[in-house]
C-alpha cells in the first residue's frame, strides 16, 4: 500500500513539474501568419517561451547500432502530428549533449514522445531546444506511421533559388515528397567526398538535395565510406523525400540558400533514367596566353544500355556574353574527348560548358549553363603574365568559385600573414585592391615571415565558400614586398553582397569608421540571437553602438577545424577563448560594448555566409578606447626613435601595471618582463636589436596598449 502510494505520489509530483509549462502544439509553434510572411518576418510566436509539445519521431537516430553522427551533433531529432501536411514538423535540439531519463539518440522512428525545451530561431529555423532535465523527453508511445507530405518546388523556391515565405514556410522542418526531378547541378564538397545537389520539377522551381544526414557520403570518404553515388547533370528523379531546412534568404540581411532537402536513408531517393556521365574535365593550359588555344577534356560514358550520339564543348567570351559557340569534341581514347578554344585576347573571360546527348534523347550539360538557376560555366581568364593569385581568386559568378579550381597552379605573393602572428599564411598580389589575397595550406609555411615574397605551389580549392591554396608542396623565397592594407569602411561587410565584398576575401585590410573617428564594438556577440548560450567567438565592429547589428563581425582567440582566427589577439568576446579551441598566447581582454579604436587590420576570411576580420595581433588594433586613454595618459616610451636604451615611464595609474612586450614586424617577440605599481620607470636595452619597428605591448590588468618604437643605431 505504502509503494502505491509512492509511486502515485511521484506521478502527482511529475505531473505537477511537467504543468508549470503549458502543452502547445507543432502548428501552435510554427504557425506564421499570411502578414508576417510578407513582411519576411518568420519567426515563431513563442519564440524564447519554454512549452511543451508532442509527436511523431520521423527518423531512427540510429542506423543498426550506429548513432548517426550529425544527429548526435547536438541530438538532433524531428517530429510530426497529424501524419504531414502544413506547419506539422519541427526540429528538436539539445546543445549540450545531456542526456535525459530517455534519450533522444535511442528514439526511433514512430516513436510518439513529449518534450519540455524553449523555442529558439537559428539562421531562420524554428526550433525546440530540450531542457536537460530527466524527464524533459518522455517515450508515450511507439509504432506510429511516418508519411511524407506532396509538396512541388516551387512552393518552397523559386527558379533561383530564393524561398518564397508565403508557401514555403508552412512545410520547414516538415517530411515532404517531391516527385519527377531532374538534376540540374552537382557540387561536390567536403573534400570531394560527399555531395550535394540542386533538382528542378515541372514547376520551374529549383532546391538543393542537401546532405545533414550524411546519406549522400560516396565510397571516397574515409574513415567511414559511403555508398552514395553522385547523379549527373540531367539525371531524373522520380521521387525524393527528405526533411525541409531552412537557410532564409530573399529577405534584407539574409543570404542563405533557400529552403533545402535533406534526405536520410535509401529509400528517399529513387532516380530514374540516368543521363550521360560527364567528369574529369581538363583545361590545358590552365591559364593561356593570348597566342595560345586552351584544349579541354573530358570523360563522357553513356548509361545502361544507351549509346552516346554527340558530345559538344560550348564556349563564349565575355561575362555577360550569353551566345555559346558549339565545337563538337573527338573522341580521342576510351572515354575521353576533346576539343579547343581558339586563342583570345588578353584579359579576356572566357567560359565553357560541355553537352552530351544519347540515344534516347537523354541530355547532361556540365556545368547547368542551360538549368534555369545555377547558370555558372567553367571559365578562365587570358593573361600573357601566367597565373597569378587574381587568375584564382577573380571570378564573375555569385557562387564565388575560381576559375582555377581543382587545378595545381604556382603564384608569387607578399606574406600579409604567417604562423608567427595569424597563425596561417596569407599572401597577396602587390599592386591590386581586389582579388588578390590567398590562404596557404601545406609543407613549408612555418618559416616565412611578413613582407617575404613567396613563390608557391598547390592545389585551388573551395572550402565552404573560401577560396584557398591547399597542399601546397613547394615554397621558395622570392625577395622581400610591402603590401599596404587597403582601408574599408565598417559597414562593408555587414551583410555578406557577392558584388560587394567578393573581391576582398584573402586581403589584409584596415576598418575604418563609417562615421565619427573611431571603430567600436557594438555587439559583444553576434550569435546569440534568443539564446544567451550561442556563442561562436565573434564581435561587431562599427561606428553606432545603438546599432549593434551594423558593422563587421571579429574573430579572435579561435583555433579550430572551421575557426582560423589569431591566438595572439588579446581581444575576445568571452574568457572561455582563452583555452577552448586553443591556447591564447596573450592574456585574454573581454570586449564591451563602446570599446574603441582608430582603426583595426586583419585578413578578410569568409565562412557561414559572413565576411570577418581576422586580426593578428594586439599590433592590428590602433590606437585606444576612451577608458585606456585615461588609464595610459601618462605612459611614454623614449627617446623613439631609439639608438641604445629606451625608457619605458608610468605614473598615477588607476590601475597596476603588468607587463611589458616588445614584437618585432613578424610577430616574434624579442623581449618581455614584467612590471610592478602604478607609477615606475624600466629601462629597455636595444643595442641587439636590428634597425627597424617594433611594437611594445604595455599590459594593464584588463586594459592594454600598443606604442609603436623605432630601432635606429
Amino acid at each position: 500500500m505504502k509503494h502505491s502510494f509512492l509511486f502515485l505520489l511521484l506521478v502527482v509530483l511529475f505531473m505537477k513539474v511537467s504543468a508549470q509549462y503549458p502543452l502547445r502544439s507543432v502548428f501552435d509553434i510554427q504557425n506564421v501568419s499570411g502578414a508576417n510572411l510578407s513582411n519576411c518576418v518568420d519567426s515563431s510566436s513563442y519564440n524564447g517561451d519554454t512549452i511543451r509539445v508532442r509527436g511523431v519521431v520521423v527518423m531512427d537516430a540510429k542506423v543498426g547500432s550506429v548513432v548517426n553522427a550529425q544527429i548526435a551533433n547536438g541530438r538532433n531529432t524531428w517530429i510530426q502530428v497529424n501524419g504531414g501536411g502544413p506547419w506539422s514538423g519541427v526540429n528538436l535540439v539539445n546543445f549540450t549533449g545531456a542526456t535525459t531519463t530517455t534519450d533522444m539518440l535511442d528514439l526511433v522512428s514512430g516513436d510518439s514522445i513529449e518534450v519540455t525545451g524553449y523555442v529558439d530561431e537559428f539562421q531562420g529555423e524554428t526550433q525546440v531546444v530540450v531542457l536537460t532535465t530527466a524527464n524533459s523527453v518522455t517515450l508515450l508511445g511507439s509504432g506510429q506511421s511516418v508519411s511524407a507530405t506532396p509538396v512541388t518546388v516551387d512552393q518552397l523556391n523559386d527558379a533561383a533559388r530564393n524561398n518564397m515565405l508565403s508557401t514555403g514556410e508552412q512545410y520547414e522542418g516538415t517530411y515532404v515528397e517531391l516527385s519527377n526531378l531532374t538534376v540540374t547541378a552537382v557540387n561536390l564538397f567536403s573534400g570531394n567526398t560527399r555531395v550535394s545537389y540542386d533538382v528542378t520539377d515541372a514547376s520551374g522551381g529549383v532546391i538543393n538535395v542537401s546532405d545533414r544526414f550524411l546519406y549522400q557520403r560516396m565510397a571516397s570518404a574515409t574513415p567511414n565510406p559511403g555508398t552514395f553515388v553522385a547523379p549527373t547533370v540531367g539525371d531524373v528523379i522520380t521521387t525524393l523525400r527528405g526533411i525541409i531546412l531552412h537557410s532564409k534568404n530573399n529577405c534584407p540581411g539574409n543570404n542563405g540558400r533557400g529552403y533545402e532537402i535533406h534526405p536520410f536513408k535509401s529509400s528517399d531517393v529513387v532516380f530514374g533514367a540516368q543521363a550521360p556521365t560527364i567528369t574529369n574535365i581538363q583545361r590545358n593550359p590552365i591559364t593561356p596566353t593570348s597566342s595560345q588555344t586552351a584544349t579541354i577534356t573530358a570523360d563522357v560514358v553513356a548509361n545502361g544500355t544507351n549509346t552516346l550520339t554527340s558530345v559538344t564543348l560550348n564556349y563564349a567570351v565575355g561575362v555577360s556574353n550569353t551566345t555559346y559557340s558549339q565545337v563538337a569534341m573527338t573522341n580521342t581514347s576510351g572515354n575521353v574527348w576533346s576539343a579547343s578554344i581558339p586563342a583570345q585576347a588578353n584579359g579576356s573571360v572566357v567560359k565553357y560548358y560541355i553537352t552530351a546527348s544519347d540515344n534516347m534523347s537523354l541530355t547532361s550539360n556540365v556545368p547547368s549553363v542551360p538549368a534555369p538557376t545555377n547558370a555558372t560555366p567553367l571559365f578562365y581568364t587570358v593573361n600573357d603574365n601566367g597565373t597569378t593569385i587574381y587568375d584564382i581568386q577573380y571570378t564573375p559568378f555569385s557562387n564565388g568559385n575560381s576559375g582555377l579550381k581543382d587545378q595545381v597552379v604556382t603564384v608569387t605573393g607578399v606574406v600579409t600573414a604567417s604562423s608567427n602572428d595569424l597563425g596561417y599564411v596569407f599572401i597577396q598580389q602587390e599592386g591590386l585592391t581586389a582579388w588578390a589575397g590567398i590562404m596557404c595550406i601545406g609543407t613549408g609555411l612555418g618559416t616565412v615571415n611578413l613582407n617575404d615574397k613567396i613563390t608557391v605551389t598547390g592545389t585551388v580549392k573551395e572550402n565552404f565558400g573560401m577560396t584557398r591554396l591547399e597542399n601546397v608542396s613547394s615554397v621558395t623565397l622570392a625577395g622581400t614586398g610591402s603590401i599596404t592594407p587597403l582601408q574599408l569602411r565598417d559597414t562593408s561587410f555587414t551583410v555578406y553582397g557577392f558584388n560587394s565584398n567578393e573581391q576582398y576575401e584573402g586581403m589584409l585590410i584596415s576598418l575604418i569608421p563609417t562615421s565619427g573617428t573611431k571603430v567600436k564594438v557594438v555587439d559583444v556577440n553576434c550569435d546569440d540571437g534568443t539564446n544567451p548560450t550561442t556563442n561562436f567567438g565573434e564581435y561587431r565592429l562599427g561606428s553606432d553602438t545603438l546599432a549593434p547589428n551594423t558593422g563587421t563581425r571579429v574573430l579572435a582567440g579561435r583555433q579550430s577545424s572551421s575557426a582560423f582566427s589569431s591566438l595572439n589577439v588579446p581581444f575576445v568576446n568571452d574568457l572561455t577563448w582563452q583555452t577552448t579551441d586553443g591556447t591564447m598566447n596573450v592574456t585574454p581582454i573581454v570586449v564591451t560594448t563602446g570599446m574603441e579604436w582608430d582603426y583595426v587590420n586583419g585578413i578578410l576570411y569568409y565562412s557561414f555566409s559572413n565576411m570577418k576580420l581576422l586580426p593578428r595581433n594586439a599590433a592590428d588594433f590602433a590606437g585606444v578606447s576612451s577608458r585606456e586613454e585615461a588609464l595610459f595618459a601618462e605612459v611614454s616610451l623614449y627617446p623613439n626613435p631609439a639608438s641604445s636604451n629606451v625608457s619605458l615611464s608610468w605614473a598615477n595609474l588607476t590601475e597596476e601595471m603588468l607587463s611589458c612586450s616588445i614584437m618585432d614586424i613578424h610577430g616574434r617577440v624579442v623581449y618581455s618582463t614584467t612590471l610592478n605599481g602604478n607609477n615606475g620607470v624600466e629601462t629597455i636595452s636595444v643595442n641587439e636589436l636590428p634597425n627597424g619597428l617594433y611594437f611594445c605591448t604595455i599590459q594593464a590588468r584588463d586594459a592594454q596598449q600598443v606604442i609603436k618604437l623605432q630601432v635606429n643605431h
